[in-house]
């Protein structure tokens, strides 16, 4: 399949909150009618099976998806001095507020606008048409290195907003907990009446970017059916 050169998947969305765009001059990004082409790999209760189990690596784009992106980024890479990180915060994601951390600064709910920055994935991961695929980043680290447990290095944080009967996930903890920071984040910007969200802190071991925070939100309206 051949890139079009029409609008971008993600400057089609217009839903959630105030979004960074894909600036024009970034060549290559998929269309949208380029993202719905591919067969839809997983149900909206599969994505939160997953969640729940904790098995984020079984989360990814179709095989065909992955390998136009895996060209592309060399590509970016040797544009932008051979990084996705200076890529991204030379071209892609801004941050008014660029200062390093104070020691053991971290991203909470109350993180400044200065200091995050949300995109919608302009190469987002399989879902059901009904549902957008969003990355949240910040120059902050989204876990301390106090906040570290064994069970993040090893399974990362997830949880879920806005999501009738669930009995596991939701926004768990109490405040200054990493878990409860990061899902009250998100319930502050998908509204949970109207919004259901999925969210998820990739462990180390599957951080493709490792140098930039950031974390994921799958989202789609409580309105809308769910297409698969």
């Amino acid at each position: 399949m051949t890139i079009s050169k029409s609008l971008p998947y993600s400057s089609t969305i217009k839903f959630g909150p105030k979004l960074h765009p894909a600036p024009s001059d970034i060549e290559g990004l998929p269309t949208k009618e380029d993202i719905e082409s591919y067969p839809v790999m997983f149900t909206w209760e599969e994505l939160k099976k997953i969640i729940k189990i904790g098995d984020l690596a079984l989360l990814k784009r179709p095989k065909q998806l992955q390998k136009i992106y895996d060209e592309w980024s060399l590509k970016m890479k040797a544009d932008f001095g051979g990084s996705t990180e200076s890529y991204l915060l030379n071209k892609r994601v801004f941050f008014v507020d660029k200062s390093s951390p104070k020691p053991d600064e971290s991203f909470d709910r109350s993180t400044p606008e200065s200091r995050f920055c949300i995109i919608a994935n302009d190469w987002p991961y399989s879902t059901p048409r009904s549902v957008t695929h969003f990355l949240i980043w910040t120059p902050l680290p989204l876990v301390s290195k106090s906040q570290m447990t064994p069970e993040i290095e090893q399974d990362g944080v997830t949880g879920f907003t806005g999501v009738e009967g669930d009995e596991k996930g939701g926004i768990r903890g109490k405040e200054g907990d990493v878990r409860w920071e990061m899902g009250m984040f998100v319930n502050d910007r998908w509204n949970p009446d109207d919004c259901e969200t999925i969210w998820f802190l990739n462990p180390p071991r599957l951080q493709s970017v490792k140098l930039l925070p950031h974390y994921h939100v799958f989202a789609r309206r409580k309105s809308q059916p769910t297409v698969d």
